[in-house]
């Protein structure tokens, strides 16, 4: 199985702040350097429910930098911008192919 992120990374924090734009333009850089896009680039699917609600509770646990980007996130918030960046990088990376 893929290494998995203990933290969510710059793609859903962009997603958070609602920066699609900007997704769209990092995607073709996360593909030249073969960085992970989606959730089946670590290993996982939409339908990892649990182990996506797991990443999200990580990644807000107190102390992360997370808070202070978003002083009211919880692991709901995450979840849903994890899945909505799946939908948009794999609508690019199609694109793109």
């Amino acid at each position: 199985m893929h290494n998995r992120p203990e933290k969510v990374g710059i793609l859903v924090q962009l997603g958070l702040e609602g920066k699609f734009s900007e997704i769209k333009q990092l995607l073709p850089i996360y593909q030249e350097l073969k960085l992970p896009m989606t959730l089946v680039d670590i290993g996982l699917t939409v339908e990892h429910k649990a182990e996506l609600q797991q990443i999200a509770a990580q990644s807000v646990k107190e102390g992360e930098d997370i808070q202070l980007f978003f002083p009211d996130i919880n692991k709901e918030k995450v979840a849903a911008a994890m899945e909505n960046l799946e939908i948009l990088t794999n609508d690019a990376s199609q694109s793109m192919d």
